[in-house]
């Protein structure tokens, strides 16, 4: 099951976007080109993690070539409308994925589904005044506007959105955006608990013999008798040294440093490869009840040597401002 095509119109600084993917493509381009904009039109239609609010658009999510050259056009008083579509193939031998696809099917043969989000202006049954048109987003399946997707058939939607890797070895380190934390926590969830217990002994005893060196008891003590002359007897704490927490469920959260440290000497794409090689791993562990997984990232990587097909952004579709003007928030 794969994406197969993306048509954007009228998205920041996408015009009119129809676009063909293969396997595990790359999409390629200078600055400004659209890539960001391209995946987060993507995450529009797919993406769990955004919220009804945050698929509410503005005006400056808006192509700017609608305008018409005044400084006060406004594209909603306009009525102009936001199109984004999503194909779907190869899902036909998959049973539960073609039930919850069966109902958006534009082609029966080889399958095909397509998912649309539009926003565009909603019909009142009056008529507004200018400038107060009302918006609404909608996402529906088919290509019928009528048929729209419900929450039960977009819960077998998951995508996993990759914020862009400038400091991959950060994000390592993060227990929050770590894409290893839903490896880990599942591993440490399956850890029998004699052998837990086995590794919080040792790591007391680690922990003696480092208090135990002459040194370190003279840092821990200097510590105490200085908290002890600032806040006094009844605040003071005793200070205790240790090479590591006894917990070893905290100690599994600093696995992500030590892992970096094995792959930092490296090329620097090679901890971006391992961050997004968690990251999917971490998808087929967090969505075991889904059936539909993407993981799309805005990382630079280089497509040299890519396995994929690279699509190259056509740096004429950009307006001449900056395409986005404000980004959605990625999944924590």
């Amino acid at each position: 099951m794969r994406i197969d095509r993306v048509r954007v119109k009228n998205f920041r600084n996408l015009a009119d976007v129809d676009l063909h993917l293969q396997p595990g493509a790359v999409i390629v381009g200078e600055n400004r080109a659209g890539k960001t904009n391209l995946l987060e039109a993507i995450r529009l239609v797919l993406d769990p993690a955004l919220s009804s609010l945050d698929r509410y658009l503005d005006r400056g999510d808006f192509w700017d070539g609608l305008s018409d050259g005044s400084d006060d056009w406004d594209p909603m008083a306009a009525g102009e409308v936001i199109e984004i579509s999503v194909d779907i193939v190869e899902f036909d031998d998959d049973a539960v994925a073609l039930a919850a696809l069966g109902e958006v099917l534009v082609a029966d043969w080889p399958m095909r589904a397509r998912l649309t989000y539009r926003f565009a202006p909603q019909d009142t049954g009056t008529d507004d005044v200018a400038g107060s048109v009302k918006y609404r987003w909608v996402i529906f399946g088919g290509g019928d506007e009528n048929r729209t997707v419900p929450n039960d058939l977009r819960g077998y939607l998951a995508l996993v959105f990759l914020h862009a890797l400038r400091n991959v070895e950060a994000d390592l380190n993060n227990w929050r955006r770590s894409p290893l934390r839903t490896l880990l926590e599942a591993a440490a969830n399956a850890v029998d608990e004699n052998d837990l217990g086995v590794v919080r002994t040792a790591m007391d005893a680690a922990n003696e013999q480092i208090n135990s060196l002459e040194e370190i008891k003279k840092v821990g003590t200097n510590i105490s008798d200085r908290i002890l002359e600032i806040v006094g007897d009844t605040q003071a704490l005793m200070t205790e040294l240790a090479v590591a927490p006894d917990d070893p469920l905290r100690l599994i959260r600093k696995y992500p440093r030590h892992w970096v440290g094995g792959v930092a000497q490296g090329a620097d794409a090679l901890p971006r490869q391992c961050f997004a090689n968690a990251a999917s791993r971490g998808a087929d562990a967090g969505f075991t009840d889904h059936r539909i997984v993407w993981v799309l990232s805005t990382t630079k990587w280089s497509a040299r040597g890519s396995q994929g097909r690279c699509a190259e952004a056509d740096p004429r579709a950009r307006s001449d401002k900056e395409g986005p003007r404000r980004r959605l928030p990625a999944p924590d």
